[in-house]
């Protein structure tokens, strides 16, 4: 998908170019350094709802999604993760452990998950809408939706 940004110079020059945002979205993929380990990690931004990380270790490599929400509700020790997809597909885990945080006066919920190869390819090729971490929904816009897409895709060429 490519986007035009408009650029106008001293009254009369109007310029557009082309930007692609997928490979914007890959360069945001930084890689962060682990002392005392030969682990390389990278990471998609934190966008205070997913983020998307790769672990490698040698020929091992591992991916993650990290998930994350706000309630003003603490729940303790419940279970089960969905990821809500634009075609009204789900990625069910109903054992995932969901963590809670006090934090000042509200409660962070997470949850990480371990990717398998056809779970991280479900990520590249649909738009997530949203996920429910135990019974607690949050909603993603489009546009995350699409960058969080590509996040899934460009991790993989780190």
């Amino acid at each position: 998908m490519k986007q035009f940004f408009l650029f106008v110079l001293f009254p009369f020059l109007v310029l557009s170019m082309p930007c692609d945002t997928f490979s914007q979205n890959c360069q945001e993929i930084r890689s962060v350094p682990r002392k005392n380990t030969k682990v390389k990690v990278f990471e998609s931004p934190d966008s205070n709802a997913v983020q998307f990380t790769k672990d490698v270790l040698g020929k091992n490599i591992t991916y993650r999604i990290h998930l994350r929400m706000m309630r003003p509700v603490i729940d303790l020790g419940q279970k089960g993760v969905t990821i809500l997809f634009d075609d009204g597909s789900k990625l069910v885990k109903p054992e995932e452990t969901v963590d809670v945080n006090n934090l000042d006066d509200k409660f962070e919920f997470t949850s990480t998950l371990t990717l398998l190869p056809e779970e991280l390819l479900l990520l590249q090729k649909k738009k997530i809408t949203g996920f429910i971490l135990f019974t607690y929904q949050k909603d993603i816009t489009s546009t995350d939706g699409e960058k969080f897409r590509s996040y899934a895709k460009c991790i993989i060429k780190k």
